[in-house]
C-alpha cells in the first residue's frame, strides 16, 4: 500500500462515517461476520494470532514507523482511548497496531 493510500485509509477511519446525522436512528451496518484468524510477529519476535485476543475487543490500526504525520497522532489517540477506558474497561479492549511496511518495521 502507498503511503498516499496508507494516509487515506487512516484519516476515512479516523473520520467516522459521513453523514452520520442524516441517518435514520434505527439504519444499521450490515453484520459481515467474525474475522478469519491470522498470525503475526510481534515487535518481540512473538508470535501473536487473532485467537489470542478471544473474549476481547480488538482495535486495530495499520502504521508504519516512517509515517511522521497521521501515525503518531493515530498511536497517541488510541493511548488516550486506551488511558480513559481505565480499569473498569480497560482489559476487555485490545489495541494493536499492525504495520504496513514490514521490510522496515522490525
Amino acid at each position: 500500500m502507498s503511503e498516499w493510500a496508507a494516509r487515506i485509509l487512516l484519516l476515512a477511519l479516523m473520520a467516522g462515517p459521513a453523514h452520520a446525522h442524516d441517518a435514520p436512528h434505527d439504519e444499521r451496518l450490515p453484520t459481515i461476520g467474525q474475522a478469519p484468524d491470522f498470525t503475526l510477529v510481534s515487535q518481540d519476535g512473538v508470535r501473536v494470532s487473532l485467537h489470542d485476543f478471544r473474549g476481547k475487543v480488538v482495535a486495530v490500526s495499520f502504521i508504519y514507523t516512517y509515517c511522521t504525520d497521521v501515525c503518531p497522532m493515530l498511536t497517541a489517540h488510541m493511548a488516550s482511548v486506551q488511558e480513559k477506558l481505565g480499569s473498569a474497561f480497560g482489559p476487555k479492549i485490545a489495541f494493536v497496531s499492525i504495520t504496513v511496511d514490514p521490510e522496515r518495521d522490525t
